[in-house]
């Protein structure tokens, strides 16, 4: 009965001591209208949160195009505030990225909400693995991206 219970504890203590977050499974449709589906079986994917109406954020997005190393990793783009629909397009078509339009808050408030500034969530089988918002630190998203293929 104690080795039960020392196994159950030592169990807990392990799932505690985890630093990743969980996420609900959810389905996505791109602007040009692909379905992509976050859940448990997604590989290592980078979610870039930003505001159409922020000049930043949409320049960090070409920057976050331009500066991840790794070709491998999807990165999908999520759209907040979006007042004109025909600008994600352009981005869209300029980046190769998909970029899915959250104008109803259905999907940041899953990753903890989302202010006007960027912010980047990397996940990978129904976990959050990093997130910042702000500034990104490239050397330090490279080297989690490389750690966690």
């Amino acid at each position: 009965m104690m080795r039960c219970f020392s196994i159950a504890l030592v169990a807990l203590l392990l799932l505690s001591c985890s630093n990743t977050t969980p996420y609900p499974a959810l389905q996505l449709s791109t602007y040009e209208g692909e379905s992509i589906e976050l859940d448990q079986n997604t590989p290592l994917t980078l979610l870039y949160f930003f505001s159409m109406s922020n000049p930043v954020s949409i320049g960090e997005l070409y920057k976050l195009h331009k500066n991840i190393l790794d070709e491998e990793i999807d990165i999908i783009a999520i759209a907040i505030q979006v007042d004109r629909p025909p600008n994600v397009a352009i981005i869209q078509r300029k980046l190769l990225i998909p970029i899915v339009i959250d104008n109803d808050n259905r999907i940041s408030p899953e990753f903890g909400g989302m202010q006007l500034t960027p912010a980047i969530k990397l996940i990978k089988t129904g976990n959050v693995l990093y997130s910042d918002d702000g500034s990104i630190d490239y050397e330090v998203l490279n080297e989690l991206i490389a750690n966690n293929k």
